[in-house]
């Protein structure tokens, strides 16, 4: 999402908000793009941010895929059980998860072991299924 640079200073926590902002590194580089990572149950279907980040224009696909890791570790330490991912249908979007799938694959061709399924990543033993948001748009169509 597109948004206005501009520079604020966070007592809080001390830091200057407005430049690229990623969970463990900042860069001094003004930020005009947001990204929200957000959590949504299964169960009931509420929606919850869990997450942000700030960007020099669009996130890269390398970005991404560490962010979309690192969010669900993040998860994954706090007891929740991310089982579904669901990535909207930008060009980065998909690279980062095709990347992350690739990385599992590789896991498993270096154990000698046979992936469950082609659309799945692991994070910490946990299997992912990742989704595109117009497959799923055309899953509620149909319904």
């Amino acid at each position: 999402m597109a948004i206005q640079p501009a520079l604020t200073y966070n007592i809080k926590s001390n830091k200057i908000i407005g430049f690229e902002d990623w969970i463990k590194r900042r860069i001094r580089r003004f930020a005009d793009h947001a990204i929200v990572f957000y959590i949504r149950c299964l169960a009931s279907g509420h929606k919850m941010p869990v997450g942000y980040g700030f960007c020099n224009s669009a996130t890269t696909s390398i970005q991404l895929s560490r962010c979309v890791k690192e969010w669900i570790e993040c998860l994954q330490n706090c007891d929740f059980k991310p089982m579904v991912i669901v990535c909207e249908k930008g060009g980065p979007n998909i690279a980062a998860i095709n990347m992350l799938i690739k990385d599992t694959r590789a896991q498993y061709l270096r154990h000698n072991k046979i992936m469950p399924m082609k659309n799945v990543f692991q994070v910490k033993k946990e299997c992912i299924v990742s989704l595109y948001d117009y497959i799923c748009t055309s899953l509620k169509r149909c319904a």
